[in-house]
């Protein structure tokens, strides 16, 4: 299926013990590395990444988990006196990690056990200068939608999960303006009455109250394998949320395989409009968000050459789409080269551009800064209109992916990722 090797590479990075990173070796177990490090062994590793606002690198530092890290991506904000980051490892532990402001471990702590099963995908500041996370956790029969809320120190203050007989799993979270929470992953279709149907899996949207029970659920979607990557909270109470739809299994015309989904709910999760975008191969979306002018942006992957898409380089893109508020396009733009290219977060920036973060393997076509070796943290900051006003890359010899990026109080960025030495 031509959509299957699209989700290959997707938050899994590589480098080797020749990276650059300052090490923290707590001890960890090897595994074998991909394209020219194929016959090396190297250990997966933590990498935290601090940029200014000009891009210009400031530190950048790894740490080793006690195992090997999963397929769970790596997370980070910053907090009042330093920075958070959440991961499982192979051990099937999560952790909860604190740092000061140049990147130094200051505490760590296992928030669920080996016997839990969870699976961190998304982790979120809150107004009481705690923390919350998303995911999933896995039971004797399938994977649940979990929420676990942390006080500022990591304790856990409740812990809930969704589900049935099928595998749910949450990929977004964010508090909102009630301070309650809206998650957003997939799960099963719903009827009327809030009760999981047979099908193929949706967009799941759950709105949560402050102490975690559900005030409202939704599912959106089309036929086969629907998932929602990114949500967050709109100007008029509502909600933006986008992903990837699988067309190709649901009559729409025309049949373009997986494209982005991008949904406008209001603020009682009734669709407002729903939005296809993409081109004749894969395209999914990783992030969106509401920019200052009222409109929305979007950001995700490419493979596709035609359709909405203008301007492929190589084998997959970053591709960004600036939404008017009703979500028509207003223009979009693809950044990379020969190779691949894959963006897994994007923000907002003070001045009414973007910062996106992700995987470069290219070092030609808009990649002009590749650091080293097969591919590289790629950190790109983009005008209002999506032209490119500075890169920076960072890595080794091998795949390094950057999976969050943050803006931060001196008004620089917060890059976290995995990198392998």
């Amino acid at each position: 299926m031509k959509h299957a090797a699209a989700l290959l590479i997707a938050g899994f990075a590589l480098c080797l013990n020749a990276c650059d990173f300052v090490q923290f070796d707590w001890g960890g177990s090897g595994m074998p590395i991909m394209s020219k490090c194929d016959a090396l062994q190297g250990v997966a590793r933590f990498g935290l990444v601090k940029l200014d606002n000009s891009g210009k690198l400031q530190w950048k530092k790894s740490f080793d988990a006690p195992a090997t890290f999963t397929s769970a991506p790596i997370l980070a904000h910053e907090t009042t006196d330093g920075y958070v980051a959440t991961f499982t490892n192979q051990n099937i532990e999560t952790s909860i990690v604190f740092f000061d402001k140049e990147g130094g471990i200051k505490s760590q702590k296992i928030i669920a056990q080996r016997t839990a099963a969870t699976y961190p995908q998304s982790l979120a500041p809150t107004a009481d200068g705690g923390h919350v996370i998303a995911g999933s956790k896995n039971s004797q029969v399938s994977a649940d939608l979990w929420v676990l809320k942390l006080d500022k120190s990591g304790n856990t203050e409740w812990e809930k999960t969704f589900g049935g007989s099928s595998d749910e799993s949450a990929y977004a979270i964010r508090q909102t303006a009630d301070m309650g929470y809206i998650v957003a992953g997939t799960g099963l279709p719903i009827d009327g009455n809030g009760n999981p149907v047979s099908g193929a899996t949706d967009y799941w949207i759950v709105k949560l109250t402050p102490a975690g029970s559900v005030e409202w659920q939704k599912t959106f979607g089309g036929c086969s394998g629907d998932r929602a990557n990114s949500v967050r909270q709109t100007g008029d109470g509502g909600y933006i949320v986008a992903g990837m739809v699988y067309t190709e299994a649901c009559n729409i015309l025309p049949a373009r395989g997986y494209e982005y989904g991008v949904v406008k709910l209001d603020k009682s999760g009734n669709t407002q409009w729903y939005k296809y975008l993409g081109g004749s191969q894969s395209d999914w979306a990783t992030s969106v968000g509401q920019s200052s002018d009222g409109g929305y942006y979007v950001a995700g992957v490419t493979q596709s050459s035609d359709g909405d898409v203008r301007g492929l380089h190589g084998m997959s893109d970053y591709w960004i789409v600036k939404l008017d508020p009703q979500g028509a396009i207003k223009w979009q733009k693809t950044l990379g080269g020969s190779g691949i290219e894959e963006i897994y977060s994007m923000s907002e920036t003070v001045d009414g551009g973007y910062i996106t973060c992700g995987l470069a393997t290219s070092n030609d076509g808009d990649v002009t800064q590749l650091d080293a070796g097969d591919g590289n943290f790629w950190i790109v900051k983009l005008t209002d209109q999506g032209s490119i006003q500075w890169q920076s890359s960072v890595g080794g010899p091998c795949y390094d992916t950057a999976t969050s990026i943050q803006p931060t109080s001196d008004g620089g960025y917060i890059v976290a990722g995995t990198v392998v030495e």
